[in-house]
């Protein structure tokens, strides 16, 4: 299994719509997924699907490169 580092040192190039939401889900659908589980593991929280645990990371990591001006 390839480590995000490796994907990133690798060059990966962004060129579609498929390659963006691929990046972000490594740079923040894992943290999404990742608190996900710790929130739910307090006992505060029912455990959310992985599909909108995921989505949530895609989503706020969209709005930070947006934010930074890199969306084109």
């Amino acid at each position: 299994m390839l480590c995000l580092c490796d994907i990133l040192d690798s060059g990966m190039q962004v060129e579609s719509i498929d390659d963006y939401d691929e990046y972000c889900h490594y740079v923040a659908g894992l943290v999404g997924l990742g608190l996900s589980k710790l929130f739910h593991a307090s006992g505060l929280e029912d455990l959310a699907p992985d599909s909108l645990s995921n989505s949530m990371g895609l989503f706020l990591q969209v709005i930070l490169l947006c934010k930074s001006d890199q969306c084109v």
